[in-house]
Parts: structure tokens; sequence; C-alpha cells
């Protein structure tokens, strides 16, 4: 499983088409939009990663291929950070390299893989609350465009 949210346009081919008889290319508008609405998205997600080193954050990207934008966090363990975890046992290297990070005693890094062994981690969400507060933005730039578009149209009556 992996955590991507598309940022995609349902009737975008129709008004396109329509449009387009008219004279209008909407390619340019709504790619603007799409670009705006995935940086965004991109920065209330990264904003909210949990950061010891930045590699999670870092992974968050953008990504627009008209007609769609998409956001994404590349790095597999993101999914894990979302949704915390089961038991398992964690990579020692992995754990060991946090702790020092963190100023966090030696004689803590058993311990800690041990518990995570036995209980799994908690979730830390951060990309599902990231989009949520992206979301009011990304529905603005598409109500700009659809006023731009209506006042073309009009316009062209």
């Amino acid at each position: 499983m992996s955590l991507a949210v598309n940022v995609e346009v349902e009737g975008l081919k129709e008004l396109t088409r329509d449009l387009k008889k008219a004279g209008v290319d909407t390619r340019l508008l709504v790619t603007g939009a799409l670009a705006n609405s995935t940086e965004r998205g991109k920065q209330e997600i990264r904003s909210r990663a949990p950061h010891a080193f930045g590699t999670l954050q870092r992974s968050v990207l953008a990504e627009v291929n008209y007609p769609v934008g998409e956001v994404s966090v590349q790095e597999s363990y993101g999914v894990n950070v979302e949704e915390g975890t089961g038991p398992h046992m964690p990579p020692p290297e992995s754990i060991e390299r946090w702790v020092n990070k963190k100023g966090i005693p030696k004689s803590a890094l058993w311990p800690i893989i041990m518990t995570i062994k036995k209980r799994g981690t908690r979730a830390q969400p951060f990309f599902q609350p990231g989009w949520e507060a992206a979301k009011d933005y990304v529905e603005d730039q598409f109500d700009i465009v659809m006023d731009k578009l209506m006042s073309i149209l009009q316009r062209g009556k």
C-alpha cells in the first residue's frame, strides 16, 4: 500500500470539448490549478510528517501530468508511520540511528526494539491531515478556473 492522492477534474473532457468549440484552450488554466493544488498539498503533508532525519518529509512529492495531479509519499515506510504497525522486528540499525539523533541513551536501544517487536508502533497520521488541510485551497483553485472559464464563455456570447 502507498500513500497518494490524485487531483482530477471530473467532467473535464466534456468541458474542454465544449470550450474548444468556442475557441478556448483550458489546458493552461487547469494545469496551473493542478500545480498550485498539488504543491499546497505537498507543503501541508510535509509540514506534518515526523522528521528525525527529514527523509520522510523529502519523500513527499507533487507531480502534474495533465489532466491529473498527484501528491505521494515515496518512502515505503510512510504508510507504517501514517497507520502504525503491528508487532514486528524493526531493523536495529534504523532504531540505533534514531536513538542517536534523539539523544536517547544507548542503553535504551534494545528495550525500544523489543517493545516494537512486542507492540508495534503507534500511528502518526500526517498524510491524511495534511491533505485535509489543503482541500479548501484546492477547491478554491478550481472555483477560480471555473469562474474564468464561465467569464470567457459569457463574453463569447
